[in-house]
């Protein structure tokens, strides 16, 4: 009988060693858990905090954007218009961001982005931002109202966010083009081709055409074009033009 009673302790003892060995690996792990947990938000927080962002108009999310994606650079704005998103660009790759989002994940709606033969700095004669407007989630869906010369009227503005500065623009037409390259067809540099270039969008004709032609625009000017689909025709592009203030 005590050699029944003594197995019978040695194997609850041995239940209870297995137990606690088990709630030890567990609480083991849950702390190694939590640790890891507040390192990958330490990391992030230090990533985070590594945008360098001075300039106070910069909405708060541009600085998560940038830390999640190098790519951003800017933040575009039109108040009224429903457009309020990052501006990226691929250093190689300048289809990328038709078919990526501005995290640079996988997305049809893609996003709002410039190629590689502009500057990060809005300098060049003209600025060509690109964007989706067809696509499930397109930024730019919106931007079509553009053809109502009332709305045309009403939602002039244009903001760019960089980091350390902001610009304003002033939107003098918007009109239906085709898909011939808007910089790599003319050198804006020459005074002369900017002059030109100028008179061409002054000279657009059409029932959903909105130009203004009291303004005054020289080569000393600096453009930003918006450049998106138009379901008229797969070739067919809305172009929205602005000019710095």
């Amino acid at each position: 009988m005590e050699e029944k009673s003594n197995r019978s302790k040695y194997i609850i003892t041995v239940i209870l060693i297995l137990v606690a060995a088990v709630l030890v690996g567990v609480a083991g792990a849950l702390i190694y858990q939590k640790k890891q947990e507040e390192e990958a938000k330490r990391a992030a927080y230090e990533k985070l905090m590594a945008v360098k962002v001075d300039n106070p108009d910069m909405p708060e999310d541009y600085r998560q954007y940038k830390a999640d994606n190098p790519d951003v650079y800017a933040w575009l704005y039109i108040e009224g218009a429903d457009v309020s998103c990052p501006i990226v660009q691929h250093s190689s790759d300048n289809a990328y961001y038709l078919s990526h989002d501005a995290k640079g994940n996988d997305h049809e709606g893609g996003a709002v982005f410039t190629e590689n033969y502009n500057s990060l700095l809005f300098d060049d004669p003209d600025t060509v931002l690109y964007g989706n407007s067809g696509k499930e989630g397109s930024i730019f869906k919106s931007l079509l109202e553009y053809e109502d010369p009332v709305y045309f009227e009403n939602h002039r503005e244009i903001m760019i966010y960089l980091p350390e500065r902001t610009l304003s623009y002033r939107i003098f037409a918007t009109y239906v083009g085709d898909d011939s390259h808007l910089l790599l067809n003319r050198d804006l540099t020459d005074k002369d081709v900017f002059k030109h270039y100028i008179d061409e969008i002054l000279r657009q004709r059409g029932l959903k055409t909105n130009v203004d032609k009291q303004i005054n625009i020289t080569p000393e000017d600096k453009l930003l074009t918006i450049s998106t689909g138009h379901p008229s025709a797969d070739d067919a592009r809305f172009i929205i033009q602005a000019v710095l203030q």
